[in-house]
């Protein structure tokens, strides 16, 4: 298909269907799907973390600390599944890019009623987050990472409270990012397909063999310490 067929009608393939940039329609499988699959930091981390978990660990952060409404954490990386990230540093050379990650997120936040811009306690528990996965996955713990908001002792404290990262492989981050979309969630149809049966399976081994160790996997509120 020519260059020009897409400039005037974008379109990308997903695996519940295409998702077309002038009329877009944001289903909740497509988006933990891509979510699943995506691994955080452009790959540089010491094992597979996706942004999936990332933003169950965000949700549970603004429920557990109380910084406002779950759903927002667990949705304000979703336009990855269309746009995937750029690295914040080279966000200053792609002008382009950055506005249509503007338009998507603006449209995921008009369409599931979230707040018109990120707010505060989500953009503290996003930093929350950073820097307890930074602590398990970065070979420097993330003590040179830019500290805007002062929250780094505050996230280190959380790692000594048992928050942590579980590294779910892509089924399983993807079934329990479906899970928190239904607990947080408006209260709509939405199917998995196949996938979720394999990874209802596979969250009941995981939860048996962690339950063995003493730690939690998931519970009923969705926060996964």
């Amino acid at each position: 298909m020519s260059a020009d067929h897409y400039k005037h009608q974008p379109w990308i393939h997903t695996q519940f269907g295409p998702f077309h940039f002038e009329h877009p329609e944001f289903k909740p499988e497509a988006i933990a799907h891509a979510l699943g699959m995506l691994v955080r930091y452009n790959g540089h981390v010491s094992r597979f973390y996706s942004v999936a978990e990332h933003s169950l660990l965000v949700a549970g952060l603004m429920a557990e600390l109380k910084l406002g409404d779950p759903f927002e954490g667990l949705m304000h990386d979703a336009a990855e599944a269309y746009l995937r990230d750029i690295p914040a540093p080279w966000k200053q050379f792609l002008p382009d890019s950055i506005a249509v990650e503007d338009r998507l997120d603006k449209q995921i936040r008009e369409t599931f009623k979230l707040p018109a811009e990120k707010s505060a306690g989500c953009n503290k528990a996003d930093k929350l987050a950073l820097f307890i996965e930074a602590y398990y996955l970065m070979p420097n713990q993330g003590s040179d990472y830019t500290d805007i908001l002062g929250v780094r002792p505050e996230a280190l404290a959380l790692v000594k409270d048992h928050w942590k990262v579980h590294s779910f492989e892509p089924t399983l981050a993807t079934h329990l990012w479906m899970k928190g979309f239904k607990h947080y969630g408006p209260k709509i149809e939405v199917v998995e397909g196949d996938a979720g049966m394999q990874a209802s399976q596979a969250v009941a081994e995981m939860q048996a063999a962690r339950a063995e160790a003493g730690k939690v996997v998931e519970g009923s509120s969705l926060v996964i310490p």
